[in-house]
């Protein structure tokens, strides 16, 4: 799960974290209802052994959500999901990856990212709208805020991701859930890469 050979590992992670922060992480980044149930498994069975195999953690998960006849995806895939997200820390690496493309793109250069799950095609959404100067209102009963990107670095044509045609999941069944969206750099200065981002 861990892409660099630095860093605690998942196994770490199950085997030592707080029980609050599993399921903030399970619920954040796996997007899974019974995240709460999940970590408070993973905490009593770390108490009689800790977990050694991907099989034992899948089986915990498999107690608290068990598989449907009917259901294609196996319901551990979400709290794997989550926890190879927090591992390899992927939403701060996309993060610098956006903002480097930005320094390198020159005006009129395009933007692209494929994503393959939803939270991160929303953080790239965000971050395309942001920079394009396009950030929504957050409310409709509060005045529209002036979006202090006042001279955006990117533009885009094409709000809605482009998604896998019929022919192309078929020959490749993993493209199922990518989306493709695209920008393109304008000729205004880089934005800075804030500490925190702003979105």
């Amino acid at each position: 799960m861990r892409m660099s050979q630095q860093g605690p590992t998942a196994a770490d992670l199950v085997n030592h974290a707080p029980e609050k922060k599993l399921a903030d992480i399970i619920w954040q980044y796996g997007d899974e209802p019974k995240s709460r149930q999940i970590a408070k498994a993973i905490v009593a069975r770390r108490k009689k052994k800790p977990f050694t195999h991907t099989l034992d953690l899948a089986n915990v998960v498999h107690d608290v959500v068990p598989k449907r006849p009917t259901q294609k995806i196996d319901p551990a895939t979400k709290t794997f999901q989550a926890l190879r997200i927090e591992v390899n820390q992927e939403l701060k690496a996309l993060e610098k990856g956006l903002y480097a493309a930005l320094n390198t793109l020159k005006p009129q250069g395009r933007l692209v990212v494929v994503s393959f799950h939803a939270l991160e095609d929303g953080y790239v959404k965000k971050f395309f709208r942001h920079h394009s100067g396009r950030t929504p209102n957050p409310s409709r009963h509060m005045p529209v805020a002036k979006n202090k990107t006042t001279r955006p670095a990117l533009t885009i044509e094409q709000t809605k991701a482009v998604k896998p045609t019929d022919i192309e999941v078929r020959d490749n069944p993993r493209a199922r859930s990518a989306r493709l969206r695209w920008a393109i750099r304008t000729e205004h200065p880089t934005p800075h890469h804030p500490e925190k981002e702003v979105f």
